[in-house]
Order: C-alpha cells, then sequence, then structure tokens
C-alpha cells in the first residue's frame, strides 16, 4: 500500500510512494496527481488543523477500518489515546470479546500501519507540534511512547 490511507484517493494506484509519484512518476502519474492537488491541498489544511488527538483517531480509524467502539477498544488497548494502554482483558470486556480476540485486532492494526507507513514515517504535523512544545496536553509517557511509534518509520 504504502500510501498514507487518509489521502488515498489522491494517488494513482501502484506501489510507488506519494513522495515517489510526486518527484519521479510517471507521466500519467503526475497528471492524477496534478488534476487532485486542490482537493488534496484542502484535505492536508484540515488535516493539519486537527488536535492532536483528533488526528490520531482519524489515522487509526483510516488504517484500521475500526469505527465506534471498536476503535476506542483499540486506542486504549495501544495507548494511542495518550493515556497508558489497558490490557487485553479490559480492552475485550469494552467489546465483550476474548482477550485473544483484542490481541488479534492490535496485530492487524500493526500489520496495517506498517504497510501504509511511508518510508518517511507519516504525516502528522501535531506530534512535530507536541515535540517541540514539550507534550504540554495530557499524555501519559507510555502513550507518548506509542504516539511516537506510530508516526516513525521502521
Amino acid at each position: 500500500m504504502r500510501h498514507d490511507p487518509r489521502l488515498s484517493e489522491f494517488f494513482p494506484k501502484c506501489d510507488a510512494t506519494d513522495y515517489e509519484i510526486a518527484t519521479s512518476g510517471t507521466a500519467l502519474k503526475l497528471r492524477h496527481l496534478w488534476e487532485q492537488l486542490d482537493s488534496l491541498r484542502a484535505v492536508l489544511e484540515a488535516q493539519a488543523a486537527l488536535p492532536l488527538r483528533e488526528a490520531i483517531l482519524q489515522y487509526v480509524e483510516a488504517v484500521s477500518g475500526q469505527l465506534g467502539k471498536r476503535l476506542g477498544a483499540l486506542l486504549a488497548r495501544t495507548g494511542l489515546s495518550g493515556t497508558d494502554p489497558v490490557t487485553g482483558a479490559e480492552a475485550g470486556k469494552m467489546l465483550c470479546v476474548t482477550q485473544q480476540r483484542i490481541s488479534q485486532i492490535v496485530r492487524q492494526l500493526h500489520r496495517r500501519t506498517d504497510l501504509a507507513r511511508p518510508p518517511a514515517g507519516i504525516w502528522m504535523p501535531q506530534i512535530a507540534a507536541a515535540e517541540s512544545d514539550g507534550w504540554r496536553v495530557e499524555f501519559s509517557v507510555r502513550g507518548i511512547e506509542a504516539i511516537r511509534s506510530l508516526s516513525r518509520s521502521q
């Protein structure tokens, strides 16, 4: 996949990263990108204006395909909500599923995140702003670590 799932509708379907298409793509791929530029710019500006928690929620939703309670349980279990991760049993209780099922859902999120993460990491200016601000927003140490690991390239 290698495309940020929040932006995939703007890029042609191929194995190249968004950056590779923009800098050295074929004429057809570049034309597709050029035609989408104004819409892409509007989406990027809207995403950049989101608070950090909302930006993470939208990203994890796009990657995982989870919504509502399932998304909340996934964020809570992984620490991506900004708080210390809950146990598998606690997350399972949220959804009335087993701890094993929660583990499967979390593994699926990690696989999808790894597939979607561009080589240079995901674009989320809110994380850079939080870093420069010293994480003044109320996040736990483990929550900050989870958020940092989400954005970093592996």
